[in-house]
């Protein structure tokens, strides 16, 4: 994700209710369809989905949110493909060999994998790719990832100004532990055992990319690096089941099946259309006259359609909170004005008469379900309830009058940045009118911008309050958990808590299961005790299909939209 993928969701319409991340809301289709085989040939083999907002970033080492990373793996294909049942299944590698100790990965590369233009798809393409991520020069927000890989650390955190980094950089950038024995083998060294590493393997930091492309088309003019790679679909290569044939900036993006893909017999379809439209009631209306073949619903259509054989409703695993930028507003620094944000919120009021489409009021951070380490046992139920689904405006309005006197100010007035749906306005608007209810002198005053600028002004800190979600990148808490360290690159409120940050260094040291559980338990409730974040609900996605739309997968884990088994069945 970390933010652990940016999964950076978006909120634009129920459609793209992306995490910046990896992710995560799907918003392209219903839940998981079991793959058929089809028992006909002749429908046409089309489909025409929503994407909801444009990608703001294709360049797979760089970006950040689910709708680049929905796009992206059905294009692209790393070593590894997490499918159904959150189950781990040969990509790229056709096999994989892990050492006793769990540190080392040695993957055999398919022969027959190719690159849209013909060329094979090669070990180096795979360690390029994660170099780049890793080089600091390159500024990924994930490229804490590398991390797990001994000696990325190092290089990815090296100071660019510092006088001898020229020297350094050649240096530490050669002690990165990955190898090339030939082109089609990759091994790599880790820091430490890290169970979820081969599902990382698909995520989109770590797809392959090619030299030549990328140099291709991010020049340097003088100083300035002109980053144009994957900015137009003919700027790009790809190697997974679809590559990009047209697209439409903010308004549409094809993708057809790629001929070169590994596999391209099992891919079924022949062509996605990707529409990008941003408000509910049109996408819904292009449902229903046959304009999309799937649409995720907002919970003003819940009812309408909860009886129709394509209705479904999926858990997305991820979190949508209310992010409090300390850099940018002094009055967050007051830890009473964020309790009393807290306290003041009805979650249960918000998921039941805004969302209305299952969705659980969060009780902390991490969601449920998520996997603690420790067998038969989830993290949220070890973890416990740490927020209250319903308001204490008592103990709110105590906060409050708390905050006046740390602030020194009888009034405060924040600016809350949201995305420009109408999903967006309708959530920014109920948190407003809740929290000016509860505690008399504070304004809230709505800030609706794009998808891609709520990510781009985020990451600058150009916001004093942002409603903004996330989603796994992975099977673990730390998911959601590491964003917060104080070295996060996404550690959007400027929160630094050395306590924290040390629960979280102990608990990837920790070897124990169990003790690692109680560590990252504990950095939890000091996480909701501090909340430099507030969480407000787990998101769950009601969706509506035609019933010709087979195949599809949406995963709530890493890159979540799956068409390579997708196909048209029975349409009329």
């Amino acid at each position: 994700m970390n933010q652990s993928i940016r999964r950076l969701l978006a909120l634009a319409t129920v459609s793209a209710l992306m995490l910046t991340a990896c992710t995560g809301g799907k918003n392209t289709g219903g839940g998981t369809t079991p793959p058929v085989t089809p028992t006909k040939t002749a429908d046409t083999q089309e489909l025409t989905l929503n994407l909801g907002s444009e990608p703001p970033k294709l360049d797979s080492v760089t970006t950040t949110d689910t709708v680049s990373f929905d796009v992206l793996n059905q294009v692209n294909e790393g070593l590894t493909r997490t499918v159904e049942g959150y189950k781990i299944e040969q990509g790229v590698a056709e096999s994989w060999d892990i050492s006793q100790d769990g540190l080392t990965y040695t993957f055999k590369l398919r022969k027959d994998a190719k690159w849209s233009d013909g060329k094979p798809v090669t070990s180096q393409d795979f360690k390029y790719a994660w170099l780049r991520a890793a080089d600091p020069n390159t500024a990924a927000e994930y490229g804490f990832f590398t991390h797990y890989i001994k000696g990325a650390a190092e290089f990815n955190t090296l100071d660019l100004k510092a006088a001898d980094f020229a020297t350094k950089y050649a240096d530490l950038k050669s002690k990165v532990a990955i190898t090339t024995p030939d082109a089609n083998t990759l091994t790599v060294t880790l820091v430490g055992p890290t169970p979820y590493f081969l599902g990382l393997m698909g995520f989109p930091t770590f797809l392959p990319q090619r030299e030549d492309i990328v140099t291709k088309f991010n020049t340097k003019v003088g100083d300035k690096l002109e980053e144009k790679y994957a900015a137009e679909f003919d700027k790009m290569v790809y190697n997974g089941p679809f590559v990009i044939s047209e697209w439409k900036h903010e308004d549409s993006l094809v993708i057809t099946k790629n001929p070169q893909y590994w596999d391209a017999a099992k891919v079924k379809l022949e062509k996605v259309n990707f529409k990008m439209v941003k408000d509910v009631n049109t996408s819904v209306q292009m449902y229903e006259t046959g304009a999309l073949d799937r649409v995720a619903l907002s919970g003003a259509f819940v009812d309408k359609y909860k009886s129709d054989p394509g209705f479904s409703t999926q858990p997305d695993l991820s979190t949508f909170w209310i992010v409090l930028n300390q850099t940018k507003n002094d009055a967050f620094k007051s830890i009473n004005l964020r309790k009393a944000i807290s306290l003041a919120l009805d979650r249960k009021a918000f998921v039941d008469t805004v969302l209305k489409n299952g969705s659980l009021p969060a009780t902390g951070a991490v969601p449920p379900t998520l996997n603690s380490g420790v067998e038969g046992k989830d993290f949220r139920s070890a973890a416990g309830v740490l927020l209250n689904p319903t308001p204490n405006k008592d103990e709110a309005k105590k906060a409050w009058d708390a905050a006046k006197v740390e602030t020194g100010k009888s009034t405060i007035t924040i600016k809350m940045l949201i995305d420009d749906g109408d999903l967006s306005k309708r959530i920014g608007e109920a948190i407003q009118a809740m929290l000016q209810d509860a505690l008399p002198g504070l304004k809230v005053e709505l800030d609706q911008v794009t998808f891609a600028i709520r990510l781009d002004r985020t990451k600058k800190k150009d916001y004093e309050m942002v409603f903004a979600g996330w989603g796994p990148d992975y099977n673990d808490s730390t998911t959601f958990l590491d964003l917060w360290k104080s070295d996060s690159s996404f550690n959007d409120p400027g929160w630094k808590k050395p306590e924290y940050d040390d629960l979280l260094k102990r608990a990837a040291a920790e070897p124990d299961v169990n003790k690692r559980l109680d560590l990252l338990v504990s950095a939890e409730k000091l996480l909701m005790t501090e909340l430099p974040i507030i969480p407000v609900y787990h998101r769950t996605v009601a969706r509506v299909s035609k019933p010709w739309v087979k195949g599809v997968y949406s995963l709530s884990i890493g890159p979540g939209l799956n068409l390579k088994t997708a196909y048209v069945e029975g349409k009329k």
